[in-house]
């Protein structure tokens, strides 16, 4: 799929169509840059393109997304539009990387395996901006907590989500990727009979880490090779990388500017998952997981940055006892083995008795201890995880005008 060029300049394109209402006047000086740049391209999608935007949805220190319809289409079928300015920094770029991912997802045969991927339907370029077009789906699940919920996730959809985000993380894997920033704000779910499924989004920041089509662990060595995605031959970890993520979730590794290999995917799923969603307190009576900014969450959630690293190597060393208070006692041996992982996770295996079968984090064998490990914290607490998920639950309920509670965007 290769990019479509505008052919015009943006300077040549005619104004839209403004029928019998009036000119827009000058543009007012308060205009925010995030404004300037949907005027812009509006204008150059609805004259060269045929996507129409609808709404902003939101915008980052790389690029805008928007809420687009295609003109021609009948149904009005909504999708997402994601841009970023074609003149950017070459280290700053990222819609072609995550292009590319997508575009190996639309290769998977089997449909269990790229249920969690977004489908990507077009791409394109502008004379300032490029842009791809993507499914549109609902709130992250940073959202629904704060924004829909209101509250912190049930012990079951908590136990759902925790299946979901690793199984989703290990699909990315298989396509020889990592993600290297996984937080909630990247995990979303769908839209109609897709409001089930958590989706795994923004691979701005992904990496390739095997060769070519191969399993082999490979290491590219410069920024330029990154991002036009070659390596012919395996190297050893860079030196020095830059840091990329987020502080709360990031592994040690990135926290040291250490090459990243998918122990550290699993370091911070580990995060994501031990420590925020289930986080069982042990009080009398509590019924709820924690996810953000609750009173149990992640240890170092009110720390200066500068220190949250240290507290993850107190987490690692056992030496954040407390922890173990609230989280299930099946977390402190992930956290030993994945410490315990090197970078390019050779089949060394190792071997788990209790469980009665190998553990590698490179083999499907180590994803399948994880869920194990999670299906015994269900059994022991009494889990049941064939409830309704909680926002599909409270979307079930109706106002007076007979309009859902839960709404996306």
């Amino acid at each position: 799929m290769k990019l479509r060029q505008s052919p015009v300049l943006l300077s040549q394109l005619p104004s839209p169509s403004l029928g019998h209402h009036r000119a827009s006047p000058p543009r007012n000086r308060s205009t925010t840059p995030t404004q300037q740049r949907c005027r812009c391209l509006r204008d150059s999608l609805n004259c060269v393109f045929s996507w129409k935007i609808i709404k902003l949805l939101g915008s980052g220190a790389f690029g805008d997304v928007y809420r687009v319809i295609k003109e021609d289409d009948a149904d009005k079928k909504e999708y997402a539009m994601k841009t970023e300015m074609a003149d950017g920094n070459k280290q700053d770029l990222r819609l072609k990387l995550e292009v590319h991912v997508l575009t190996l997802c639309l290769n998977i045969e089997n449909p269990q395996r790229k249920k969690h991927f977004l489908e990507l339907f077009d791409r394109g370029k502008t004379k300032q901006f490029k842009f791809l077009v993507m499914t549109l789906v609902g709130p992250t699940l940073d959202d629904i907590r704060r924004n829909v919920l209101g509250r912190n996730y049930s012990r079951s959809t908590a136990m759902q989500l925790s299946h979901q985000t690793l199984e989703s993380l290990a699909d990315l894997h298989e396509l020889g990727y990592l993600h290297r920033d996984i937080k909630p704000q990247n995990f979303a779910i769908g839209l109609a009979h897709c409001e089930k499924t958590v989706f795994i989004l923004d691979f701005g920041v992904a990496r390739k880490y095997t060769v070519g089509n191969t399993k082999e662990i490979k290491c590219v060595s410069s920024t330029s090779q990154c991002l036009r995605l070659l390596m012919e031959t395996p190297t050893t970890p860079r030196v020095r990388v830059r840091f990329v993520g987020s502080v709360r979730f990031a592994s040690r590794a990135c926290h040291r500017y250490q090459e990243q290999g998918r122990k550290d995917d699993m370091e911070s799923w580990l995060y994501l998952v031990g420590l925020k969603f289930i986080s069982i307190s042990v009080r009398k009576g509590d019924d709820v997981f924690d996810m953000i900014d609750s009173v149990d969450g992640i240890p170092w959630k009110r720390f200066p940055d500068r220190q949250v690293l240290h507290m993850k190597d107190k987490l690692f060393s056992d030496k954040l006892p407390n922890c173990y208070r609230i989280v299930p006692k099946e977390f402190k041996r992930i956290v030993q083995y994945i410490d315990c992982m090197m970078f390019k996770e050779k089949p060394d295996y190792t071997y788990d008795k209790q469980y009665n079968f190998e553990l590698s984090a490179l083999s499907p064998t180590f994803i399948l201890y994880l869920r194990h490990s999670l299906n015994s914290i269900a059994k022991e607490h009494r889990i049941d995880t064939k409830k309704e998920l909680d926002w599909v639950e409270k979307g079930k309920k109706k106002d007076n005008s007979g309009v859902r509670i839960f709404s996306v965007f």
